[in-house]
């Protein structure tokens, strides 16, 4: 899930909005009364150009495994079709 929605977009080692990275924005210290100071700025999605390449590649993978699926129908149905031809042959060869 990564790469397919933007909450996680952060946790990319090059993730980047307006030139800034995580690192940029973090801030571990308090406000006066105690509350931990938040940062607002990194609830949009940062661009990065390995989130990129993965979705590229999680891409072709969900391709490639449609293209299996229906090689595996169009063999299913072969078999089916061959079996069917089969029989079709041998009650003919029977006297």
């Amino acid at each position: 899930m990564t790469g397919k929605y933007d909450q996680f977009a952060w946790g990319w080692d090059d993730a980047v909005r307006g030139g800034l990275g995580l690192q940029d924005f973090y801030i571990d210290s308090c406000t006066s009364d105690g509350d931990l100071l938040r940062i607002t700025s990194v609830a949009t999605a940062p661009s990065s150009q390995h989130r990129l390449t993965y979705e590229g590649m999680r891409k072709k993978a969900n391709d490639l495994y449609n293209t299996a699926d229906t090689w595996l129908y169009v063999t299913i149905a072969n078999h089916l079709i061959s079996g069917f031809e089969a029989y079709i042959s041998a009650k003919k060869q029977q006297p």
